[in-house]
């Protein structure tokens, strides 16, 4: 049995006897001579198996002169040349290059005609925010941060969108700053700033920061500093240069010097604004470093723009010491207060207070996103300048133009606040339904508040009732009315100083009419609007006119009380359908 019978026959006993011969192999089909049989074509390179050590280990395998050029692959020079001038060839390259070129002029021209011809996206309009400001001290209970995150909900509930919040930093007695990076002890921790305005913005409201970069205390850590390695922060001049000059403190009575004597450095400061103060010098860059370092930090405790008093003194001209006017609205502000702020574009605008600025002036800072802010645009100037019906006219004729309206319903004296509720309600009217953001000073909303007290009474506060829900309804409103495209102009007819009505149509739709006499007027709204017959629908009266409620329908005219006024919706034909 041989041994390949012996494995199969599953006989498991250790083999016997010598081990078996191998068979021989067959090569019968081998080709013996080897040597005209290469391995490659000719031409080719040589395949080479080179051992590797020791013996019946890996093998190495070069194929070719790995170092050697490649061989070409492709049609030569001489070949090409062929088709150069081969009229098919010719022409296909005609036609992709002028295929090439009318595509890119067309995408072009697309392009182009998509920009133009696209709608445009919604533009903020004015007339759109309602400022709620306050002061901190006099506002919050016990003047607390704590407290103005609890009211959070209350300002929320009166409609405004921002609140403006003023004396938060750490001052002296006489009002100056002393460090323009922390809360007034008196009000609280800057981790309690940080929650308030976190309840705040959880309300949806926009935070803004009253900060004045013009000067700080003399009690401010640059201004002492025993090395006076901050000497040049402030604005400083020799005695010798300053005799004679008349810049002098502005609304000091009586009248005093803006140049005080500064022994410590053997030199004089300049003192634009209030005693205990030292103006800082913006014409040096390390203070508007260090100003623009301040203006973030407080954005990075969650405040979202700013406003900024006395923007009109921040830049003297050290040239013209004679000359007043040297010392207010040099063109030099606006560069610093765009600087300082480091606004992005995303990034709501922050106001600047201005004192006679041009219309020049005020577009340049409308250009960089910043809002001038003139005791030109107040309520109290309307009650001061414009007494009689016509003169109020005027007024509103120059909000309506204005390309930047923001007018204060009430400054820190509460001028509205302690007029005749009747003609109060007329004013809100008109500014609400104007094309101008309204600013409330605290207080405003309050029934017969005393602004002699100048502090809140959050027992009256909470209490209030006509004066709290107008306003709210107001602002409300405020946020409703849209200008038709093409149609945002105001016309301004009215009655004459015997009938003291005044009115203005708004986009040819919105008609307001209030009436400033003592005896009942009959208004023609049908007249104003061009249309005889026209009818409308009442969106809001004042309180006092109590027949005037919303959703009653108008034709032609409208009866108001005295000192009461009424905001119109004119009716279209589509809408009556």
């Amino acid at each position: 049995m041989s041994a390949v019978e012996e494995l199969n026959s599953g006989d498991t006993s250790p083999l016997k006897g010598p081990a078996p011969k191998a068979l021989p192999e067959d090569t019968s089909d081998v080709d013996k001579n080897e040597d005209i049989m290469p391995l490659t074509s000719p031409g080719d390179q040589p395949v080479q198996f080179v051992p590797g050590q020791p013996s019946n280990g890996d093998a190495k395998v070069e194929i070719g002169d790995a170092g050697g050029p490649p061989a070409f692959v492709g049609l030569g020079k001489e070949e090409l040349m062929k088709y150069a001038n081969d009229p098919f060839w010719v022409r296909l390259r005609w036609f992709l290059f002028i295929l090439f070129w009318a595509v890119w002029v067309a995408m072009l021209v697309g392009a182009i005609i998509i920009i133009v011809l696209a709608p445009k996206c919604a533009e903020k309009k004015h007339g759109t925010d309602s400022f709620y400001e306050l002061n901190l001290k006099n506002f919050a209970k016990d003047g607390k941060l704590a407290d103005l995150g609890e009211r959070a909900s209350y300002l929320s509930d009166l409609g405004v969108t921002s609140v403006i919040i003023a004396d938060v930093l750490k001052k002296d007695e006489f009002g100056g700053i002393v460090d323009f990076k922390n809360v007034d002890d008196q009000v609280g921790t800057i981790t309690e700033f940080s929650d308030a305005m976190r309840k705040l913005k959880n309300a949806g409201l926009m935070i803004l920061m009253t900060l004045v970069p013009n000067h700080s205390s003399t009690k401010h850590e640059w201004f002492v500093d025993p090395e006076h390695q901050f000497h040049d922060y402030y604005v400083r001049k020799p005695e010798g240069e300053v005799f004679g000059s008349s810049w002098v403190v502005v609304d000091a009575k009586p009248q005093q010097s803006a140049w005080v004597k500064d022994p410590a450095h053997n030199d004089t400061r300049y003192l634009q604004l209030f005693n205990g103060t030292a103006d800082l010098n913006f014409r040096n860059d390390k203070v508007i470093e260090e100003m623009t370092g301040i203006f973030a930090y407080w954005k990075g405790k969650g405040v979202d723009a700013f406003v900024i008093p006395a923007a009109s003194y921040l830049v003297e001209d050290l040239s013209q010491l004679k000359e007043q006017r040297a010392t207010m609205n040099q063109p030099e502000n606006i560069d610093v207060v765009k600087t300082i702020l480091k606004r992005q574009t995303n990034e709501p605008s922050s106001f600047v207070e201005v004192k006679s600025l041009s219309q020049e002036a005020a577009a340049k800072y409308l250009e960089n996103g910043i809002v001038p802010l003139s005791n030109e645009f107040d309520i109290s100037t309307i009650l001061d300048q414009y007494a009689t019906t016509a003169s109020k006219m005027s007024f509103f004729q120059q909000v309506h133009k204005s390309n930047h309206p923001v007018i204060r319903l009430s400054g820190p004296a509460g001028r509205l606040q302690g007029q005749n509720q009747d003609e109060a309600n007329i004013l809100r009217l008109l500014t609400y339904t104007s094309n101008a953001s309204v600013i409330l000073h605290f207080g405003d909303e309050v029934d017969n508040f005393d602004p002699k007290l100048n502090t809140m009474d959050w027992t009256q506060a909470t209490n209030s009732g006509g004066t709290f829900t107008f306003l709210k309804k107001l602002a409300g409103i405020q946020r409703s009315l849209v200008d038709e495209e093409g149609k945002e102009g105001f016309t301004y007819p009215y009655k004459g100083a015997d009938v003291k009505v005044f009115a203005f149509v708004r986009s040819e739709k919105y008609v307001v009419i209030v009436n400033f006499g003592t005896s009942e007027a009959d208004v023609d709204f049908g007249e104003l609007l061009s249309e005889p017959e026209a009818k409308a629908e009442v969106i809001i009266a004042t309180p006092n006119a109590a027949d005037l409620t919303p959703k009653t329908v108008l034709t032609k005219k409208v009866t108001l009380p005295w000192r009461s006024g009424v905001l119109l919706e004119k009716i279209t034909e589509a809408a009556a359908a």
